[in-house]
């Protein structure tokens, strides 16, 4: 082999080599052109159940804030759907809180026993609030204008548990008096009262589909409700 044969080797590979790098430059520079062209960002490529989400570490929790301006002792707290606000529920009042400034927003007064229960309205705008007493009552708040809006009756012992239905059109209330009861936003009548357990009621929670009813009792029992097919 000649000499100048020898010498060229180095020259060829070089080359080939820059041409291999030139070729992928221009076929992400295509891909990007076209992503561009489409406006869709790269990371819209990966479905979003394969994007790990950060994991969140409850061993190294952390007291953030302590609220204080209740009389009395606090028996239930809700957290607004959107993350930004509390409810907490004490004597006779109901206290709302922001999760952003941890200052207090009002307060709604118009239960004349205990407030049992507190709980957002579910369909995600967060702007209505029920609440279950001990003087049978629900109430349901505006928290545009932090006025009640409703008074829902007919349970014959306190109320001892509010839930939403996902829809933000239905809520089921749980009671003293052994029953559930179902009531309509809309008409702020009572659709129905779900009977079975044999001592209170102190828990209620729809499932995520609003479906299904969970209920939890003093009778020791969970008991399951599963909605009719509608008509």
């Amino acid at each position: 082999m000649s000499q100048n044969n020898r010498n060229s080797h180095p020259i060829f590979l070089i080359g080939a080599i820059a041409g291999i790098i030139g070729a992928i430059a221009g076929v992400i520079g295509t891909c990007i052109a076209v992503l561009t062209y489409l406006d869709i960002k790269p990371d819209e490529l990966i479905p979003s159940a394969v994007i790990p989400t950060p994991p969140v570490d409850w061993e190294k929790a952390t007291l953030a804030k302590t609220l204080t301006g209740h009389s009395n002792t606090v028996r239930s707290v809700a957290i607004s759907p959107d993350g930004k606000t509390l409810a907490s529920g004490s004597l006779t009042t109901i206290k709302l809180w922001s999760l952003e400034t941890f200052g207090e927003i009002a307060t709604l007064a118009g239960h004349s026993n205990w407030v049992l229960s507190v709980a957002f309205n579910s369909d995600g705008d967060g702007n209505t609030l029920a609440s279950g007493s001990y003087d049978k009552t629900i109430k349901i708040w505006s928290l545009e204008t932090y006025r009640e809006i409703a008074t829902l009756t007919g349970h014959s012992y306190s109320v001892n548990s509010v839930a939403f239905n996902s829809d933000g059109k239905t809520l089921a209330s749980g009671s003293s008096d052994s029953t559930i009861k179902i009531w309509s936003l809309e008409t702020r009548q009572e659709i129905a009262t779900l009977t079975g357990h044999s001592a209170g009621v102190n828990s209620v929670a729809f499932s995520s589909d609003g479906k299904t009813l969970a209920s939890g009792s003093w009778d020791n029992t969970i008991k399951i409700w599963q909605a009719g097919a509608s008509k």
